[in-house]
């Protein structure tokens, strides 16, 4: 009998804390409201647009791939030609396979 109030006793303070943890969060937490942009992000981000308005006032004069100085550069492009790749199986022993193993020829059975 004694457990059987034990339990109940238990059960009772269990749904007691829930209640309390429930209402502590319901009631006693202030809101947030959902969407609001705080005026920190507003002036991190007012760099970025300032950039972006400089930006967009930069022009090219055209006439500079037109004259002498540009057309005088010269490419100093160095071609790369193919070359031999290496082992098939780098981590294969050396010596151990040949350089196509589709050429390699099966090993031999003995007979013992």
């Amino acid at each position: 009998m004694k457990t059987l109030t034990t339990q109940k006793s238990l059960v009772i303070l269990g749904v007691f804390v829930l209640l309390a943890f429930f209402g502590y969060n319901f009631f006693a937490k202030d809101s947030v409201e959902v969407g609001v942009v705080s005026t920190t992000n507003m002036e991190e981000g007012a760099d970025i647009l300032v950039m972006v308005d400089t930006l967009k006032k930069i022009t090219i004069d055209k006439t500079l791939f037109t004259s002498d100085l540009f057309l005088g550069l010269r490419d100093f492009t160095v071609s790369l030609y193919p070359e031999q790749q290496g082992r098939p199986n780098p981590f294969a022993s050396i010596g151990g396979e040949s350089a196509n193993p589709a050429q390699t020829p099966p090993p031999k059975k003995t007979v013992q």
